[in-house]
């Protein structure tokens, strides 16, 4: 799965080649970093104990009611500078 954290802080995953904003299915607003659920993108380098073979070289995302996104690829915008902020 291919997803993203736009720089507004909004949760994207890819649907059928197209990055679509996650809306949350508790409150009907964007699925987004605000929400005290919304975990912060780790490596499974990053998590301590030992990894099952197929998380090697993922990245994951915990949101609302401890439920954990498993992510091919990732991409955080939050952190991309490039154009002078």
């Amino acid at each position: 799965m291919k997803g993203k954290i736009n720089r507004s802080g909004t949760l994207c995953i890819e649907r059928k080649g197209t990055m679509r904003e996650q809306v949350c299915v508790n409150t009907s607003d964007s699925c987004c970093d605000f929400c005290p659920q919304f975990g912060e993108p780790r490596g499974t380098c990053d998590i301590e104990g030992l990894q099952p073979a197929d998380l090697i070289g993922k990245t994951l995302l915990k949101i609302c009611q401890n439920r954990v996104l498993v992510f091919d690829e990732f991409k955080d915008e939050r952190l991309d500078n490039s154009d002078g902020e």
